[in-house]
């Protein structure tokens, strides 16, 4: 994978992650009556 994807990934951040375990990606919403705010990319957090 890494020969197919290696201009996709940042794989020196990768391979510096695989310590910890992996890496998990998540973003906090809030969900309004007409939309849904992203807080984790309005706050610049991710």
């Amino acid at each position: 994978m890494k020969a197919r994807s290696a201009s996709t990934f940042n794989w020196q951040k990768i391979d510096a992650m695989k310590p910890f375990g992996g890496i998990r990606i998540e973003d906090n919403v809030v969900i309004h009556e007409n939309s849904i705010e992203n807080m984790t990319r309005d706050l610049k957090l991710a």
